[in-house]
C-alpha cells in the first residue's frame, strides 16, 4: 500500500475548492393512502423531493442501491395517520424485503382527533442491487388513511460512506 504525505493542500487556482456531491434522497407521498387495520402495508411514494444519484424507484415505492451508492447509509421512514390514535402503530425500513429498522408506538386509545406520527431511523449497510423500502401498520380497528406530505409520510437517507 502506498502513502502520500503532504504539508498542505491548496485549492486550485480557479473555480474554488473541489466539491463533493453528497449521496442523498428524499421521497414522500403527496396524497393520502388507505391502510387496512392490522395489516402490514407497503408505504406508497409518488414524489421525489431530491435524489442526487437517481436511485429512487417510485414505480415500486423503493430506492435501489447502485455500485456508486453502496456503503453505509443513515435512513429514516416516517408514517402518520389521519385523525386516529390506534392502540398500535409501527413503521419499518426494509432492505431487500426484510425488516431491518423499526419503531413501534403503543397508545392503547383508539380515539380520534389526533394525528400520530412515528419515525424509524438507523444505520444500514447496503450493496449494489439492494432495495430500501418502508412499511406501515396500525391497529385502530378499521381502515384508516395516512396523512400526506413530506413532513409526515416519507423515506429519506444519506450515505455516510463506502463500505
Amino acid at each position: 500500500m502506498s502513502t502520500i504525505a503532504v504539508d498542505t493542500i491548496e485549492p486550485k487556482t480557479s473555480g474554488g475548492a473541489v466539491s463533493v456531491k453528497p449521496c442523498t434522497f428524499r421521497i414522500f407521498n403527496s396524497a393520502t393512502q388507505s391502510l387496512a387495520n392490522a395489516t402490514t402495508t407497503a408505504l406508497i411514494y409518488d414524489t421525489v423531493e431530491w435524489d442526487t444519484h437517481s436511485i429512487a424507484d417510485l414505480a415500486n415505492n423503493r430506492v435501489v442501491i447502485t455500485d456508486a451508492t453502496a456503503g453505509y447509509w443513515f435512513v429514516s421512514a416516517k408514517f402518520s395517520l389521519d385523525n386516529a390514535v390506534p392502540f398500535r402503530q409501527i413503521v419499518w425500513v426494509y432492505v431487500n424485503n426484510t425488516n431491518t429498522i423499526s419503531f413501534e408506538n403503543g397508545d392503547y386509545s383508539q380515539t380520534t382527533g389526533a394525528y400520530p406520527s412515528i419515525q424509524a431511523q438507523g444505520i444500514i449497510k447496503v450493496v449494489s442491487g439492494d432495495t430500501i423500502s418502508a412499511f406501515g401498520y396500525h391497529g385502530h380497528g378499521s381502515t384508516k388513511n395516512s396523512q400526506s406530505g413530506r413532513n409526515v409520510n416519507g423515506l429519506e437517507g444519506f450515505r455516510i460512506g463506502p463500505s
